[in-house]
């Protein structure tokens, strides 16, 4: 039996940011008054930075690739914002986390060495509308800024002691958590399928010349499967080589025919047809 505490970690990307756009509360009141309606219904923001917003854009880009990107390691999600990460992930993640990081905290330097110039540039802009005080000191700025990656164990029946499990109520915690646990295993092999037909369906729904990111995202998703399947399920082991055989044979040039593209959409169904087969299933 495969245990989901031997082949995954519990893991969460936390990232913050800022969108430099607070609400404009002098905005916000006049219009009120004006409409007669409560402060409550409207909102009104500031794009602080003016044309500097770039920086923060920059930022928030990063952000976004980088939650993408862990995602695509995820195999189901345990709330609050974390998720199981097979093992034989870990450090595969651990690089790419590493590398959105160091991007990020490079993005966040750039915006707080031209800060003040920044503020500067945006104060003309508004013409006098704002004063300094309405924006973050560099201290502030920089505490709205946070990029971490957190890894924890899967909680076991195991984290409680033999002598400790004598007593009923720690007898049925244990049992909770085994039941948990083997949940948890069955949605993680149900996310893989889930990942995997959503990538056949690119291939079966192909209308025109593939794209060289579609093409690398199904590259990348099929590479990644014996490590995603980390309840060894043995009909995501066959797909997984029918897929691999299927992709290398893609020339993305020639997929601008209509022929071609047709043979490829036909394959691809075969696929994803025998794969549906017992969908969720594990044989």
């Amino acid at each position: 039996m495969n245990l989901l505490s031997d082949t995954a970690v519990i893991a969460s990307v936390n990232i913050t940011g800022w969108g430099g756009r607070p609400k404009d509360q002098r905005q916000i009141t006049k219009l009120a008054s004006e409409l007669e309606v409560s402060s409550r219904d409207v909102n009104v923001t500031l794009n602080l930075l003016g044309s500097g917003s770039w920086y923060l854009e920059r930022i928030t880009s990063v952000g976004k690739r980088a939650r993408a990107c862990s995602q695509s390691f995820m195999v189901g999600s345990t709330g609050s914002g974390k998720h199981l990460l097979p093992v034989a992930l870990l450090q595969d993640h651990a690089k790419k986390m590493d590398a959105y990081k160091d991007e990020f905290v490079k993005a966040v330097e750039d915006l707080a060495t031209n800060y003040e110039e920044l503020v500067k540039d945006a104060l003309v802009e508004w013409g006098g509308a704002l004063s300094k005080d309405d924006f973050p000191s560099h201290n502030e700025l920089l505490a709205k800024f946070f990029f971490d990656v957190e890894i924890s164990p899967v909680p076991t029946a195991n984290s409680f002691s033999d002598k400790l499990g004598v007593d009923d109520y720690l007898k049925h915690h244990k049992k909770r958590i085994i039941a948990e646990e083997q949940s948890k295993m069955k949605d993680a092999t149900k996310h893989v399928y889930k990942s995997t037909v959503s990538q056949l369906e690119k291939l079966v729904g192909l209308k025109t010349k593939m794209r060289d990111d579609t093409l690398e995202i199904i590259r990348t998703h099929v590479a990644m499967m014996p490590k995603l399947n980390i309840s060894k399920c043995s009909k995501l082991d066959a797909v997984h080589l029918k897929m691999r055989e299927l992709i290398d044979g893609i020339n993305i040039d020639a997929t601008s025919d209509e022929a071609v593209r047709d043979d490829l959409n036909k394959n691809a169904k075969a696929i994803m047809d025998d794969f549906m087969v017992g969908y969720g299933k594990r044989t």
